[in-house]
């Protein structure tokens, strides 16, 4: 237990954060109260479909301090998302975390874990997916199991982009 662990010791359950649709004004409510140092409050924190700006790991006023609270934190990501790419086009918002990643993948944290879904992911809308698809949950309930990254079966990895990509089966594995 790191020392940023230890004012919770024996206080709380691993905790587990499935989106932080709160932001990052959430985030600096959080800072606030822990000033100098963060602590890890949660296990796992999961970003789906996040509505946030794609370079918002690079700042701090953004969500760049997230990865502190947390052991690990999962960014799943769907290209065909619809409801994305429509509050990208009417709101003039930059390019979003939850339709292709990180803006710069090879640079966030070593605990940021990158999942593109695309090629699982199939409706109309393609928000959703992380509730519809049943590829897609078999993929949350491993990592909640605490299997590392690497070896979560059903991905791959892919070095240039530094994102691993689901596929189609869950006993496919490279």
């Amino acid at each position: 237990m790191d020392r940023r662990e230890a004012p919770f010791r024996g206080r709380l359950a691993p905790l587990r954060l499935r989106r932080l649709k709160a932001n990052s004004y959430r985030l600096q409510q959080i800072r606030s109260h822990f000033p100098g140092c963060l602590p890890r409050v949660f296990d796992q924190i999961f970003m789906m479909a996040a509505d946030e700006d794609d370079d918002t790991f690079e700042h701090d006023y953004k969500l760049g301090l997230l990865p502190r609270l947390a052991r690990r934190v999962s960014v799943y990501f769907n290209h065909g998302d619809v409801a994305l790419q429509i509050s990208d086009k009417t709101k003039g918002n930059p390019d979003r975390l939850g339709t292709d990643g990180p803006r710069l993948p090879q640079q966030v944290p070593a605990k940021v874990t990158q999942v593109d879904c695309t090629p699982v992911v199939s409706g109309v809308v393609e928000h959703s997916y992380y509730l519809d698809s049943a590829r897609v949950l078999e993929d949350v309930l491993q990592v909640l199991a605490g299997i590392p990254s690497g070896l979560v079966s059903g991905r791959h990895y892919v070095q240039e982009s530094n994102r691993y990509r689901l596929n189609d089966r869950v006993t496919d594995n490279g």
